[in-house]
This record gives structure tokens, C-alpha cells and sequence, in this order.
């Protein structure tokens, strides 16, 4: 059996840390939060982490000082920042080695893609294959429509949460 891959999430944003976790799940993926930069830091996870999906700005440490931080540990996890700014950053940060840089609310297409080419910069971890199917939409706008195989109501709501609207569920 595949090794899942070991994602953290680092945001100050508690919605987040609830949410995000719930949906990294359900797209097959081990999942763990931090509150802080410097709490992900002093953590077991940090060595197993195959993808670093990182706030930009927080308290204290900024997403873009951990990045700096790892680089300077010699840590070469693909990152994956989000940020509720829209101030024009993230081709600054993409420069500077992020895999991408997500507007929040974002899709979880968005987030899977992302995922999806952060993992095969990550030696030896394999990409996500997750149990969801994906249709265009009814409508011709080529919006994803999310339909979760179990159709459970949890699963619904983790997905509204985390992507705030931004996915049509059926």
C-alpha cells in the first residue's frame, strides 16, 4: 500500500486549522495543524512533512520567515502559501521557491492541483489519487462540481467551510 502523504497546515486562523485538516483527508492525505511557525518547528511532524501548506501572514513569524527558516535548516518541503491579502505577492513568493500561492476562499481544485505539484517535488512521496469525483458543471461555465462518493452531510460541510462557496456541491 502507497505511503499517504504527510501535509501540515500552518495558520493562526483557528477556522482553518478546524477545516482545512478535514478536507486534506477526505483527499486521502495525513493531515496536522500548527498554530504558529515556531510550534511547527518544535514538532515531530516537521521531519515527516511531504508538503507545507503555510499562512502567510501570522503572528509573530510570518509564512515567508518559515520558509526562510527551513532553507536556512537545510528543509527542502514544498510550500504551498494562503493568504485572505490580495495584494499582489504572490508572484514575489513563487519566485522565492513556493509552489504556489492561494487566494483564500480557494477551490479545492485550487488546493489539489497545488498539492498535486508540490508532491512530486517531495522525493519519494506519491501524488493524491483521492476518492472524489470530478464533472463539469451543468451549466457550461466549466465550474468542478465536487461529488463525494458517500454523499455524507459531513463531508458537504467540511467542503463548504473550507472553500467558503466556492465549490457547488450536489
Amino acid at each position: 500500500m502507497p505511503k499517504q502523504a504527510n501535509i501540515a497546515v500552518v495558520d493562526d486562523d483557528e477556522s482553518v486549522r478546524e477545516s482545512l485538516p478535514d478536507l486534506l483527508n477526505m483527499l486521502g492525505f495525513t493531515a496536522r495543524t500548527f498554530a504558529s511557525p515556531e510550534e511547527f518547528l518544535e514538532s515531530d511532524f516537521f521531519r515527516q512533512t511531504d508538503c507545507l501548506i503555510l499562512d502567510v501572514a501570522m503572528r509573530g513569524m510570518s509564512g515567508p520567515q518559515l520558509q526562510t527558516e527551513l532553507k536556512r535548516l537545510g528543509s527542502k518541503i514544498p510550500i504551498i502559501f494562503i493568504t485572505a491579502q490580495p495584494n499582489g505577492q504572490r508572484q514575489r513568493l513563487v519566485e522565492q521557491g513556493a509552489v504556489d500561492c492561494l487566494l483564500k476562499p480557494f477551490s479545492d481544485t485550487a488546493l489539489r492541483e497545488a498539492l498535486n505539484r508540490a508532491l512530486r517535488l517531495s522525493d519519494g512521496c506519491p501524488e493524491a489519487d483521492p476518492p472524489l469525483e470530478r464533472n463539469q458543471s451543468p451549466d457550461g461555465c466549466g465550474q468542478q462540481i465536487l461529488r463525494i462518493e458517500d454523499n455524507n452531510s459531513r463531508g458537504k460541510s467540511v467542503l463548504q467551510k473550507t472553500t467558503d462557496g466556492a465549490v457547488h456541491l450536489s
